[in-house]
């Protein structure tokens, strides 16, 4: 029974990377694909005060969508998380708090940061490409 709950822990670890790593891509795919980048940059990066909001917005597409990606394959895996932890959190404070959404309003960016931030603590499972490249870690 132990390495059947060691199986399909790992295999529920897989679940939740793959659809929620597919989930946060295509949200930063639209960013850097979609023809609306630089209307994003415009109305959501810039009232930040970053300083070269376009610059600013490419990576925080690339952080979604090249992370996303790479923790839906487990490559990487703590090191991508970090970066769309970050990002998960300068959406969640200074734009939803910031600005007082309702929690309906920013529960896709909590769920994401709570995913980023458990696979920074937990790494990726058996089931991944880190698994497979770097092996089992003793």
């Amino acid at each position: 029974m132990g390495k059947w709950r060691e199986w399909s822990g790992n295999l529920g670890l897989f679940v939740l990377r793959v659809a929620l790593g597919l989930g946060i891509a295509s949200h930063g795919y639209g960013k850097l694909f979609g023809g609306h980048i630089a209307d994003f940059a415009k109305m959501a990066v810039e009232p930040l005060g970053f300083p070269q909001p376009l610059v600013f917005a490419y990576l925080s597409g690339l952080a979604e969508f090249a992370g996303g990606l790479f923790l839906a394959a487990g490559l990487l895996t703590r090191l991508t998380a970090v970066p769309l932890a970050f990002n998960m959190c300068v959406a969640l404070i200074m734009v939803h708090i910031k600005h007082g959404d309702p929690f309906q309003r920013m529960e896709l960016a909590v769920v994401y940061l709570v995913f980023a931030v458990s696979m920074l603590l937990m790494g990726p499972g058996a089931v991944s490409l880190d698994r497979v490249i770097f092996g089992k870690k003793k």
